[in-house]
């Protein structure tokens, strides 16, 4: 078998080729490294921001819903006022006009409904 007998000199050029090709990979890792993490911190800050959004809309939804329900009760309670005002008017009248003034505003409540 043949052994590569290079000397002090070859030695010392085959050190500085290999320390040139590590400084060349290391550059190369250390780069894609940064861009690596420059696009995780993009993704990082864009998954926030998309997190912050949708809590955002999550409460206005649920205000929203509350409002509506406080709107549908205030509409009920409104609806059973003018029966019971109408229906003691209809006593007190006994008139057909106050069974028409009530369906007029029942119509008007359900339409705004």
């Amino acid at each position: 078998m043949r052994t590569l007998d290079l000397g002090a000199t070859g030695l010392a050029f085959f050190d500085v080729f290999l320390q040139l090709d590590y400084d060349e990979k290391k550059h190369q890792y250390d780069t894609l490294l940064l861009q690596l993490e420059s696009g995780m911190s993009r993704l990082e800050q864009e998954v926030k921001k998309q997190q912050e959004e949708i809590m955002h809309n999550e409460t206005k939804y649920h205000t929203l819903e509350m409002q509506t329900v406080v709107q549908e009760l205030w509409l009920e309670r409104a609806q059973q006022e003018l029966k019971a005002y109408v229906s003691s008017s209809n006593i007190a009248a006994g008139g057909e006009q106050a069974v028409k003034k009530e369906n007029q505003v029942l119509h008007q409540l359900n339409f705004l409904n």
